[in-house]
């Protein structure tokens, strides 16, 4: 990631092709994709081009009547500059400028982008005198010209074969851009700019070059037309000169098959002084060193260009930081434009056709509809974001880890009192505090993986929109031989999923304009292919698209990141759940699902279970999915971040929470209407339920929670949860049995409840709680009065004073029970009517009565009680173990 320095942000605007029919559908029956769609999604190749002599591509906007607003990086010189500086100058410049742009084209071919739009007003020169290539991507983006209404090609710069493919409708190669260069040359040479009038129809350009061009060389002619400003060129004396003008004389030969490439001319002995740049393969290393390795060469760079922008220290940051803060600063390119009257919005009254035809075509008042063609690059002022950072110290945008200079925190105070505290969705638009966070998150990935565990700690806070990929990539472990497996991986042979994934991906977040692109949907179906093929035990069930989503609108232009990322993301929380045959699976998940909520909210649990809405019924989908399925991406990223750290058993809480967070509705509602509610997704806070799963995962049993021994994950026999660092890990092995068998509970609660009826085939579970833990959690809450863990020992009195647990109440099972009535004592009454933290039931493991005094309490819609598994016996062995 470069930084910007001394360059600014540029923007062109276009109108794109519009659909002569709105109302066409393709063979699947779907609306046909806008072509300004096609277009965001093919630009998203430019923005991973890395090259020292390109300038970046950075976003792209979509605007009114399909107005396309395209964000580069920009500098204010170009070559047309350089022409009108003196002989000795342009020639002291002119080896330079040919080898960079050449070196830059050479790049460019070498991904398949041909400029077509190349001039002197697009090769732009930093205050380094470093040539950037601009507007090289309209070609790409638009799919050769078919997108938008206009041809794209320069008046004067463009190649002859340019008009002709035009008027064929065929695609040039990449010879066209060199018959470009070698016109920008001359007019160095030369000392004045080609051809001041501009010929707008390319049958009269044509002519003209005709007439110009009778013969090759080409050159000849051209410097006899031009034959009174070239008498000097004899004159001359440059040793270079007679090696730029064959260099030209070259690039300008007719025959597109006979003209040299880029490489080719790169090999002219005129360039043997500059030193071959090393550029990266047009896609890079897919891991963080491909992007963050700079570190060495940025803290050089950043000492001895600190005096150059002292007062704009933020120059220095990477590009794609500065614009992201640029954004967010309220500053916006179609604003810009509109402001200096380059595009005009005229009232839709003003717009409206004359007539329309009953396929949607309309006529009239096109010009008011469709602005003139300009592709020109305008600069975008900076002023509201250098207002926003002028009162930052500048040491605050370099962090350091092992030490901290003094002053920053308390100027980060001032500039931002308690945002901390503060929404994510309001942290995510502060400019102050969004540069704090990528400038740490920055410094943690340009270190990784040794910087990982600084990283968790600081993802706990919050993750910055911009890395949020690169973050999620290490939160996953995702091995940095991604792009070697994923390249090896056979995604074209036809498959048995073929046919659903093609139904399901065009409906798969189709309102997000980037993943609607036919390009998303190409990408969409080669990672989804590629893990099916090197996932042999699984099949694709449906909700497999909305997994790989989010990953690939963070991945975009990398897809072996945003499978790496699938792949692991279903390994860590997924497990088995895409077998052929998932009901086992499925039915565990959701048995654990219905115990949490019976230990979070007995009073919500009791209802569902009366008016019979099991999670059967609302839950797979969520679960299935990670909540993708139900949840906007802008949404579904929040709820992520905090459960790619916690661990696999978070997403239960999060559903519980989900529920928690309908529960007024909930109540009051019959079956009927809870199956309408969930029908269509309600709308769902994410701050409040994401507080609430925290609040959950910290109360309830991690027994509870992993007690799954089908798709429970462990690292290193602990839990893969980095929520918190000092909460309790269990290690489960699967000897816990949890759920007793449907006859043996049936029959047991049938013989000792007579207040209420029981459904044999739909028996409450019983939250359960292992020694280990309950020992633990006794001992970190003995001294918290406020918050105690309760334990209740149902055993008869004799027991208990034989062996107990230290602090346990005694409160024998029978003394519950009133004729034949379960009647709950006045002490627990009152102890479970105060705040605590948990009541944990304890009795023997050789008889029921535990469980049934549990069940009972849950039936009363007394929350948070659990039963010790295993009945005090446990801790009998321990003690004599």
């Amino acid at each position: 990631m470069g930084a910007l320095e001394d360059g600014y942000f540029g923007v062109c605007s276009f109108m794109s092709r519009t659909n002569c029919c709105s109302g066409e559908c393709g063979p699947n029956g779907l609306p046909l994709t806008p072509p300004s769609i096609a277009i965001i999604g093919r630009f998203q190749f430019l923005t991973s081009l890395r090259h020292p002599n390109l300038c970046q591509y950075l976003d792209i906007q979509r605007g009114k009547f399909d107005r396309i607003f395209v964000i580069s990086e920009h500098y204010c010189k170009c070559v047309h500059d350089v022409v009108n500086e003196n002989k000795r100058k342009r020639f002291e410049l002119l080896p330079k400028i040919a080898y960079e742009t050449l070196s830059a084209l050479q790049y460019l071919h070498n991904c398949q982008i041909c400029h077509r739009y190349l001039s002197g007003e697009n090769v732009l020169i930093n205050e380094k005198g470093t040539v950037r290539l601009s507007n090289y991507g309209l070609y790409y983006m638009t799919d050769s010209g078919r997108n938008v209404p206009f041809d794209i090609q320069h008046a004067v710069y463009s190649a002859p074969e340019v008009y002709v493919s035009d008027m064929n409708c065929q695609p040039t190669g990449p010879k066209g851009d060199i018959w470009s260069v070698g016109l920008m040359l001359l007019e160095l040479v030369l000392g004045f700019v080609l051809f001041h009038t501009k010929l707008s129809k390319p049958q009269s350009l044509l002519r003209f070059w005709l007439n110009l061009i009778r013969k090759e060389p080409v050159l000849d002619s051209l410097l006899l037309h031009f034959q009174e400003s070239t008498k000097w060129i004899s004159e001359n004396e440059d040793p270079n000169l007679a090696d730029i003008l064959q260099l030209i004389s070259n690039s300008l030969t007719l025959k597109p098959s006979a003209r040299p490439s880029a490489e080719e001319l790169l090999e002219f002995s005129i360039f043997n002084k500059f030193s071959i740049n090393e550029t990266p393969p047009y896609l890079g290393n897919v891991f963080f060193a491909s992007h963050f390795s700079k570190t060495e060469k940025l803290n050089s760079m950043v000492d001895l260009n600190y005096m150059r922008f002292s007062q704009e220290p933020f120059r220095l940051r990477p590009v794609e930081e500065i614009y992201f803060l640029w954004k967010l600063s309220g500053s916006t390119a179609e604003a810009t434009l509109s402001k200096k009257k380059i595009i005009q919005h005229l009232p839709p009254l003003l717009c409206l056709p004359d007539v329309i035809f009953y396929d949607f075509q309309m006529v009239g008042h096109e010009k008011e509809r469709v602005q003139i063609v300009d592709l020109k690059i305008y600069p975008l002022t900076m002023n509201n974001l250098i207002n926003k950072l002028s009162s930052l110290n500048c040491f605050f945008y370099w962090p350091l880890f092992e030490t901290e200079l003094p002053g920053l925190d308390e100027s980060f105070q001032f500039a931002n009192p308690g945002i901390e505290h503060l929404a994510v969705v309001v942290k995510e638009k502060d400019v102050i505090y969004q540069l704090r966070r990528m400038a740490v998150l920055h410094r943690c990935l340009e270190a990784y993986p040794y910087t990982k565990d600084k990283l968790v700690v600081e993802a706990r806070s919050d993750v910055p929109p911009l890395y949020r990929g690169y973050i999620w990539t290490a939160l996953l472990d995702v091995p940095c031989t991604i792009d070697y497996k994923y390249a090896n991986i056979d995604k074209e042979s036809p498959t048995a999923a073929d046919r659903q994934i093609e139904v399901d991906i065009p409906r798969c977040h189709q309102y997000d304009e980037l993943l609607s692109s036919p390009t998303a949907h190409e990408k969409f179906k080669r990672i989804i292919k590629a893990w099916i093929v090197s996932h042999p035990h699984y099949v694709y069930w449906q909700g497999l698209d909305s997994l790989c989503a989010p990953f690939l609108h963070l991945n975009f232009s990398n897809e072996s990141l945003a499978y790496g990322c699938l792949s692991s993301f279903i390994d860590n929380f997924l497990k088995d759940f895409f077998l052929k045959d998932n009901s086992e699976v499925m039915q565990e998940y959701l048995g654990v699902f219905k115990m949490l909520i019976a230990f979070y909210n007995a009073k919500l649990y009791n209802h569902l279970s009366k008016v019979n809405f099991q999670p059967e019924l609302y839950a797979i989908p969520w679960f299935l999915t990670m909540f993708a399925h139900v949840l906007p991406l802008h949404k579904l990223f929040h709820v992520w971040d905090v459960l790619l750290l916690g661990g696999n058993a978070f997403p239960l809480c999060i559903g519980a929470a989900v529920l928690c967070d309908m529960e007024d509705r909930l109540l009051h509602c019959e079956f009927n209407e809870c199956i309408i509610l969930f029908s269509d997704v309600p709308e769902i806070n994410v701050e409040n339920c994401l507080k609430k799963a925290l609040e959950i995962y910290q109360l309830a049993p991690k027994t509870l929670l992993y007690q799954r021994r089908l798709s429970a994950v462990f690292v290193n026999g602990k839990s893969n949860c980095r929520l918190d660092p000092f909460s309790f890990t269990l290690q489960v092995g699967t000897q816990l049995v949890w759920l007793l068998s449907r006859k043996i509970l049936s029959s047991m609660i049938q013989s000792i409840v007579d207040f209420r009826e029981v459904d044999n085939d739909n028996v409450a579970p019983c939250p359960e709680i292992c020694a280990e833990e309950m020992l633990f959690l006794s001992e970190r809450k003995k001294n918290d009065v406020n918050n105690s863990l309760i334990i209740v020992d149902v055993r008869d009195k004799e027991d208990f004073d034989h062996y107990s647990i230290p602090g346990s109440i005694n409160i024998p099972y029978n003394s519950a029970f009133e004729d034949g009535n379960f009647f709950l004592p006045s002490m627990l009454k009152n102890l479970l009517n105060k705040h605590y933290y948990m009541t944990v039931i304890v009795g023997s493991g050789s008889d029921l009565k535990a469980r049934q005094f549990t069940l009972l309490l849950v039936g009363l819609n007394y929350s948070r009680i659990c039963l010790l598994h295993r009945g005090i016996e446990v801790l009998w062995e321990r003690k004599n173990s």
